[in-house]
């Protein structure tokens, strides 16, 4: 804002007020960008949407959204508002996208009533997940006509077989880091409804198969580890270690979700991703949109 107020000369303190206080939409300024970014041959085909958060550390609960909740910034719990982001990468161009502030569900009761209308929250809004949330801008950018077909998010997000399902109706191919002790089969598995001693069927599936947790596959005997070069850095060309498996996970409803898993494996850490990528979609490709995430 200083920087803004020597450019038009314009007092930084009569700036500072504006942002803060002036009824400008925030939400036409973004329209405005993402018009600009619309027009940039960068960002045209090949480009991938990043979704991931970011949080502020506050000093007290008077500021919209904040509440004790976990900032990835400091590792931990702690008094913080927090935003979901979308951005943008292709070829080592990068760019915010698009953004919203996530709003913990207690300021929608009717005890922070007063605190809501203080800030400006409007009446209309309701409370969304921080997946739902990320699910809108996608959707948003996807009715704006942006050239996008790929997406990649971190375990937060995509261990969620619902986003995930989401995406792929969208018919967006999707790279979802997935925690560690994720299970899933390497055959496709059969699916069951076992009756009860009433003759009743079962609330819950019946799951036969070979099931692993993807942490156990990293070191299976027919795992095949490729060394693949990603991009260039400070100490020279980064390289990893990448394996896949053609793996099926089950829904609530039973129904079975056929994907890969690509395993990324770095010195001191091992990155595990379900994708709905093609079944002949090569190796290199997928390490290619799935590295896309540094740029976040």
């Amino acid at each position: 804002m200083a920087n803004i107020g020597r450019k038009v000369a314009v007092k930084e303190q009569n700036m500072q007020q504006f942002i803060s206080d002036s009824p400008w939409s925030g939400r036409d300024l973004i329209g405005a960008l993402q018009l600009d970014i619309g027009f940039r041959e960068e960002f045209g085909e090949g480009s991938v949407f990043l979704i991931d958060e970011s949080a502020n550390e506050k000093a007290g609960g008077h500021s919209a959204g904040a509440g004790r909740q976990y900032n990835g910034r400091l590792g931990k719990v702690e008094m913080s508002q927090v935003g979901v982001f979308l951005s943008l990468a292709n070829k080592g161009y990068h760019t915010w996208y698009d953004g919203e502030l996530f709003i913990p569900k207690d300021w929608f009761t009717e005890a922070y009533a007063a605190k809501r209308r203080r800030v400006g929250i409007p009446e209309n809004r309701t409370f969304k997940t921080k997946l739902e949330l990320a699910l809108d801008m996608v959707k948003r950018a996807n009715a704006k006509g942006v050239p996008i077909k790929v997406v990649d998010c971190d375990t937060l997000y995509g261990r969620s077989g619902w986003l995930r399902d989401e995406l792929a109706q969208l018919e967006l191919e999707y790279y979802a880091d997935v925690p560690q002790n994720t299970k899933v089969y390497v055959a496709a598995p059969l699916v069951t409804w076992p009756l009860t001693k009433r003759g009743e069927q079962t609330s819950k599936p019946e799951v036969l198969g070979l099931t692993y947790e993807v942490k156990k596959l990293k070191s299976h005997s027919q795992t095949e580890w490729l060394a693949l070069t990603l991009r260039p850095t400070e100490r020279g060309m980064q390289i990893a270690n990448f394996a896949r498996w053609r793996v099926w996970t089950v829904r609530a409803d039973g129904s079975v979700r056929e994907e890969w898993l690509l395993i990324r494996r770095n010195k001191n850490r091992v990155i595990y991703s379900l994708s709905n990528a093609k079944r002949d979609t090569s190796l290199f490709t997928m390490v290619k949109r799935k590295s896309q995430r540094y740029f976040i």
